[in-house]
């Protein structure tokens, strides 16, 4: 059974890193309707902007690029985010998913009729450019 991350981050018992999940190991429901989009969903806005530095966990390491499929509903909004590319600690990635899930938006994705889909898109965060962007030094 695949766990969202948020759901992870709460059920679990002490700190816990993510889980890097392949996107193939989607349920087959998701993948049946993952394949009818013809049109993926978009960001509203790049999805670099809606993190800062006031982000930035405690005791993370490092300022990598964290890699994620995100997973979107009918309305756009973030349903689930999967870890592809680790930033460099767990702290780092897992609270990149929480920020990138509450306030990212996009326009859905569309089926073969036309119809809002749910979809996923894969983005990236680049902590190093978040820093750099605020011209705010970051000590580790």
């Amino acid at each position: 059974m695949i766990i969202p991350l948020a759901a992870f981050l709460l059920t679990a018992v002490g700190p816990q890193p993510p889980v890097i999940i392949a996107p193939t190991q989607l349920p087959p429901n998701i993948v049946a309707a993952l394949e009818r989009v013809v049109t993926q969903p978009k960001p509203r806005y790049p999805v670099q902007n809606v993190v800062s530095p006031d982000d930035y966990p405690a005791g993370a390491k490092g300022r990598g690029t964290v890699g994620m499929d995100l997973f979107t509903d009918k309305e756009g909004r973030v349903t689930e985010c999967r870890i592809t590319q680790s930033g460099g600690s767990w702290q780092l990635d897992a609270a990149t998913c929480n920020v990138v899930q509450r306030r990212a938006r996009f326009t859905p994705a569309l089926d073969r009729d036309g119809n809002p889909s749910i979809g996923r898109i894969a983005v990236q965060v680049d902590w190093e450019g978040v820093f750099r962007h605020t011209r705010i030094v970051h000590r580790n």
